[in-house]
């Protein structure tokens, strides 16, 4: 149903931030995380799917998704920024687009650079909001599996894990964490960490694992 329509939705009257709109969603930033989903089901589906189906959703959604969100794409070192790399690497895997790939992970704004340079020498994310902080490790926890799952090295892995040990380096000895910035008040080791990410267990069981 979304690639029959998704190169004839109407852009949202009001986007926010200026041009950073969606097309299935208000925002680019809500649709990164609603395409990144959708293109796992895909991969996962693989041949459960008959070539009509996947060539019609690959060329009616993903290519104009990965068209759009490139278009709008976040250049600043910031959260949204590795929101857009997730989705734009998670689109340029399914569609087999290697160049596509080396840029996202190697180009100003990519993967890397956000890394090099958002990430401090303690693991804290720079806008020093710990809800900001685990809202990034989000993105970057389905970068990191979408290049583990193709197969691809990645070299930055080392600040990643050190990113889910920074909140339990700053929890109070209640698992609270320090609600500074623009940050949920009631965050905790033991709960909600921010808005539309797992809760915090989720982040560091799948660090264990």
């Amino acid at each position: 149903g979304y690639a029959e329509r998704y190169r004839t939705l109407p852009r949202s009257p009001r986007p926010y931030p200026g041009p950073y709109h969606g097309i299935a969603c208000f925002s680019a930033l809500d649709e990164d995380v609603w395409i990144i989903r959708l293109a796992w089901a895909a991969a996962l589906l693989g041949d459960a799917l008959v070539p009509d189906d996947r060539r019609a959703i690959r060329e009616g959604l993903f290519v104009p998704a990965r068209e759009h969100l490139a278009r709008v794409r976040y250049r600043q070192v910031q959260n949204v920024a590795n929101w857009d790399n997730s989705a734009l690497l998670t689109l340029a895997m399914l569609l087999g687009d290697d160049a596509a790939i080396d840029d996202i992970l190697e180009g100003e704004h990519g993967v890397r650079d956000e890394l090099a340079r958002g990430v401090g020498g303690d693991g804290l994310w720079w806008e020093v909001s710990l809800s900001y902080h685990y809202y990034v490790l989000a993105a970057l926890s389905w970068t990191v599996r979408g290049l583990r799952a193709s197969g691809r090295p990645f070299a930055q892995e080392g600040i990643v894990r050190e990113m889910f040990r920074t909140p339990l380096d700053l929890a109070f000895p209640d698992g609270s964490l320090p609600a500074v910035n623009d940050c949920w008040y009631q965050i905790s080791l033991l709960g909600e960490v921010g808005h539309g990410i797992p809760g915090s267990e989720g982040f560091h069981e799948l660090a264990w694992a």
